[in-house]
C-alpha cells in the first residue's frame, strides 16, 4: 500500500537511474522484447537491493493498461561478483559458500575443473564425478559452439539436467578468469525454473482472457483458449464439460487436439464422446461436481477415481487424465478434461494454475449465458425497455419501444428522448434526467410524448442509473388508455353536476 502512487524512478538509484528510463521507453516502443536491466532500488530502510528488472508493456491490454514490472532480487549474484573480484585470498572458501552453483570450466570447454559445494548439491553428481564430465554434458539439447556463446552473451534461459534426470531451468554467467595459473571460465548458474515458470504462468492468464473476451462466438473463443492451456500443460486432449440449460446434465462442447495427430484412437475417442450425456449427480463415483477440487489420475487403469469412460479411455491408449471442475455458488458452471497416451505424474503447479484458469472461462460463461438470457427478456418482454447512457441518449431499445413510438431502434438512438416528450411536459422531464445523471433512482413517473407519426400518448416510466456501467436502465408503459378513461370520466361527471 506505501508503494501505491509513487514514482517508481525515485526508488531507483541515481547511477543507475538512466539505464532504467531507457530500457522502459524502449519498451514502450517496442513491447515483448524479454529486456532485463540491472539496476538497484532503495529499500524502506534506506539501503539498496540490486534487481534485475524486466518490463511486459500491458497498456494496450484495456483491462490492466499499466508496465507489468517483474524484479528478481540478484543481490546474491552482485556480491559473490564482487567477493570475486576484491579478494583472490578467500577465493577458495567464498566459492564453496556462495549458494548458487559455480563451476571452473577450462577455456576450451573440454573439462570441468573446480565445482562448488551448492553445484554438487544442486545437480547430485560427487565431485570426482564432475571432474569426468564436461560442462556441455549438463545440457540437454546440443548446441554448436557459436550457439553456446551466444546463449552466455544473453543470459538465454536453457535447460540442464540432474544426474537423476531431474530438468531445470537455468541462466548461465560466463566470465574469464585465471585459475593455477590456466586460463579458463567461471560459470555461474541461477536456478530460474520457477521464476520463469510464474512468468509463463502469467503470460498464459493474460493470453487466455483477451481470447476470453473476443466478440467472437464463446465456442470458438474457448476452443482457442482450451488449446492455449493444453499445449501448455503437455496434454494429448483436452475437452470442455459444459452443463445443460437446466443445469442436470453434461456434455463435451468443445475438444482440442494437435493438429498434427494421426492416431486414429483419439478420433475415435472424441467421436464416441460427442453422443454422450451423463448426469452432473453421477459424472464420477467420487462426487467431482462436489469437491470442487482438480482430480490427477496417473495411471486410469489402477486409479479408485472411477469415471464413465474409463473402459473407452483405456481401449483407445490413454493412461492419465486430469479432470478440473469450474464452480460457482455450488453450480458446474463447466468442467475441464485432459487425458494423455504417455503417464504423467502429478503436478500440483498445473493442477493449480488450471484452476486459475477455470475461474476465467467461468466468469465468461456466465456472463454470456447472463447477457444470453438478458437479450430473450429483453426482446420478448411486453414492457418497454431502456437503456442509455448518463446524458439520456438511448443505447438500446427494444421491440415493444419500436411499437410504441414508431421510431426504429436505429432512429432512438440518434435522436435525444427529450425530441420525443410534449413540449408541456420537458422541463419536468429534464428534471427528473438531471437527477438520474448524478445516481437518483426515479421510482415513478409521468409524463406525454410524441410519436413518429405526430401522435401523443402518456407513459409511466420508472429508472436506475448504474454510475459505474455509465448507463440507465429504464421500464416503461403505455398508460394513454387510462389517461383517456379518466379524462372521459371526468367530463361525463362535469356534465351531470
Amino acid at each position: 500500500d506505501e508503494l501505491i502512487g509513487m514514482n517508481g524512478f525515485a526508488l531507483v538509484h541515481p547511477d543507475d537511474l538512466q539505464t532504467a528510463i531507457t530500457a522502459f521507453e524502449a519498451e514502450m516502443k517496442k513491447p515483448d522484447q524479454n529486456r532485463s536491466v540491472d539496476i538497484r532500488f532503495r529499500r524502506k530502510d534506506g539501503s539498496w537491493l540490486w534487481t534485475e528488472a524486466k518490463g511486459k508493456n500491458l497498456f494496450g491490454n484495456p483491462h490492466i493498461q499499466s508496465m507489468l514490472l517483474n524484479l528478481n532480487d540478484i543481490s546474491l549474484r552482485k556480491q559473490s561478483e564482487q567477493a570475486l573480484q576484491e579478494s583472490e585470498l578467500r577465493y577458495k572458501s567464498f566459492f564453496n559458500q556462495v549458494p548458487l552453483p559455480l563451476f571452473i570450466i577450462s577455456g576450451d570447454h573440454k573439462r570441468i575443473i573446480d565445482v562448488n559445494t551448492n553445484a554438487v548439491e544442486k545437480y547430485g553428481y560427487a565431485y570426482d564425478e564432475f571432474l569426468q564430465l564436461t560442462f556441455c554434458n549438463l545440457f540437454t539439447s546440443s548446441f554448436t559452439c557459436d550457439e553456446i556463446d551466444t546463449i552466455y552473451a544473453e543470459g538465454r534461459v536453457i535447460e540442464h539436467q540432474t544426474k537423476y534426470g531431474e530438468k531445470i531451468l537455468v541462466t548461465i554467467s560466463r566470465n574469464e578468469i585465471i585459475y593455477s595459473n590456466e586460463s579458463g571460465y567461471l560459470m555461474q548458474v541461477t536456478d530460474v525454473t520457477e521464476s520463469h515458470r510464474t512468468r509463463q504462468e502469467n503470460e498464459l492468464g493474460f493470453e487466455i482472457s483477451e481470447i476470453l473476451i473476443q466478440p467472437t462466438p464463446l465456442q470458438d473463443n474457448l476452443k482457442n483458449a482450451l488449446s492455449k492451456i493444453r499445449i501448455f500443460a503437455g496434454w494429448k486432449l483436452a475437452e470442455l464439460w459444459m452443463p445443460s440449460y437446466d443445469g442436470m446434465y453434461l456434455t463435451c462442447q468443445v475438444a482440442d487436439i494437435d493438429s498434427n495427430e494421426v492416431d486414429e484412437r483419439i478420433f475415435r475417442f472424441i467421436s464416441a464422446t460427442d453422443e454422450l450425456e451423463y448426469p452432473i449427480s453421477t459424472y464420477t463415483t467420487q462426487g467431482l461436481h462436489l469437491s470442487n477440487k482438480p482430480y490427477w489420475i496417473e495411471d486410469i487403469a489402477t486409479s479408485e477415481f472411477q469415471f464413465k469412460r474409463k473402459e473407452s479411455a483405456l481401449l483407445n491408449g490413454f493412461k492419465s487424465a486430469l479432470a478440473v471442475p469450474v464452480m460457482s455458488d455450488e453450480r458446474v458452471i463447466c468442467c475441464f478434461f485432459f487425458l494423455n497416451q504417455q503417464p504423467k505424474k502429478y503436478n500440483r503447479n498445473v493442477c493449480n494454475h488450471i484452476s486459475i484458469l477455470g475461474k476465467l472461462f467461468g466468469a465468461e460463461i456466465d456472463k454470456r449465458k447472463n447477457s444470453l438470457m438478458l437479450d430473450q427478456f429483453f426482446l420478448i418482454s411486453k414492457d418497454i425497455l431502456t437503456i442509455a447512457g448518463l446524458d439520456g441518449r438511448y443505447k438500446r431499445v427494444n421491440p415493444a419501444f419500436v411499437a410504441f413510438s414508431g421510431y426504429s431502434a436505429e432512429e432512438a438512438k440518434e435522436i435525444h428522448p427529450l425530441s420525443y416528450v410534449h413540449d408541456y411536459d420537458k422541463p419536468a422531464v429534464l428534471d427528473k434526467l438531471m437527477e438520474l445523471s448524478n445516481g437518483v433512482a426515479v421510482p415513478y413517473f409521468e409524463n406525454r410524448i410524441v410519436t413518429k407519426a405526430g401522435e401523443t400518448k402518456w407513459i409511466a416510466w420508472t429508472a436506475t442509473p448504474l454510475l459505474s456501467e455509465g448507463i440507465i436502465i429504464a421500464s416503461h408503459r403505455d398508460i394513454t388508455a387510462q389517461k383517456e378513461a379518466a379524462e372521459a370520466l371526468a367530463i361525463s361527471n362535469e356534465r351531470y353536476e
